[in-house]
């Protein structure tokens, strides 16, 4: 986000043209980055952590149903399932590691 503050007209800058210097004071905003952070979810390709995941998360779903979890109203149920899945899903495959590419190169600056 910009904002422009003050705009100043400068007549007396000698630059060897008719035109007029312009100075602007700006306010400028970072932007807050959003971390999405996604699963490794290329990780179930493996049979053995894929048996692994599934077995963590078979034994989390059985204490939720021992619990009574499962039982309580739809939203409190799919949310008890989603930290479920994000849990178990943490623990066994992890996050994706994104490598940012540089949009500029040292060939772009020479």
């Amino acid at each position: 986000l910009m904002m422009l503050l003050d705009v100043r007209n400068k007549r007396g800058a000698d630059i060897g043209s008719d035109h007029h210097l312009v100075l602007a004071t700006l306010r400028i905003k970072k932007k807050h980055q959003c971390i999405n952070r996604k699963l490794d979810t290329g990780k179930l390709k493996n049979a053995d952590i894929r048996e692994h995941f599934s077995i963590e998360l078979r034994n989390r779903y059985e204490v939720l149903a021992d619990n009574g979890a499962l039982n309580v109203g739809v939203e409190d149920t799919w949310q008890n399932v989603r930290d479920a899945l994000q849990k178990t899903g943490e623990s066994i495959l992890g996050y994706r590691n994104y490598q940012k590419k540089e949009w500029m190169s040292e060939e772009t600056w020479d």
